[in-house]
């Protein structure tokens, strides 16, 4: 693939399927369902989940034919976070379709902020649709982000305000949302103390109990159309939360 123009995933993917044809011992179907995992998540980033569910299928069936439990339970998980990410993503096709008519438009906005910040987790790319979106909660912290954090009391609030959102969700917006409490949390921590700090470290704690990894701190997101002077113009009416 350095050398010539191939499709690098389709090969990598057909290669994969040729191969677990052809495993027959347990520990070979092991090492070829664990092979699958990083070409699942790939294609569930490019959004082609056809791909992503023919894989899984195929990983499902080998970490059960290798009779190990541990992986059984990743597979399954793997496959519960790609069939929701697909539900969620048929949802947002039609959204993206309205957008393209009426960028602005508050309901499309927020099907599709939903999808890239609480789905996929791509706060970077779904931000700013939050901002414009129709969930007065969400979309008053988005703002927040998008005005920038300038020390650590508007960092520390950020992550409070996630925090207390998330405790309102359930399911993946609830891990979402404490994720990204997370990532504002760990960069007010090293400036915390006394009993900031132990919440801090305590909530932090907590979030590390999902056994997902906090994601990097947030960098500053891009801010849409019409945010001049630090703040938005025609988000309508900004809710406190």
């Amino acid at each position: 693939a350095r050398t010539y123009q191939v499709d690098a995933p389709a090969m990598r993917i057909e290669t994969l399927l040729q191969t677990a044809a052809n495993a027959n011992l347990s520990e070979q179907r092991k090492a070829v369902a664990r092979a699958a995992i990083p070409l699942i998540l790939a294609a569930r980033e490019e959004d082609d989940y056809e791909t992503a569910n023919r894989l899984v299928r195929k990983a499902l069936d080998l970490a059960r034919r290798a009779r190990n439990g541990a992986l059984l339970k990743q597979m399954v998980a793997i496959n519960k976070e790609v069939a929701e990410s697909a539900q969620a993503y048929g949802e947002v096709a039609k959204a993206r379709a309205v957008l393209e008519d009426n960028p602005t438009d508050p309901e499309a906005n927020l099907a599709v902020g939903r999808y890239l910040c609480l789905t996929r987790r791509d706060w970077e790319k779904g931000i700013a649709m939050l901002a414009l979106g129709s969930d007065a909660e969400l979309k008053a912290l988005a703002v927040k982000e998008l005005e920038g954090a300038a020390s650590v009391d508007e960092e520390l609030a950020l992550g409070d305000g996630w925090w207390d959102l998330a405790r309102t969700r359930g399911g993946k917006e609830k891990e979402s949302l404490s994720l990204r409490a997370g990532s504002w949390y760990r960069l007010a921590q090293p400036s915390a103390s006394g009993l900031v700090k132990v919440k801090i470290d305590r909530r932090l704690e907590e979030i590390g109990r999902m056994g997902i990894p906090i994601p990097d701190t947030p960098a500053q997101p891009p801010r849409p159309k019409g945010w001049v002077i630090g703040r938005p113009v025609n988000l309508g009416p900004i809710v406190n939360s």
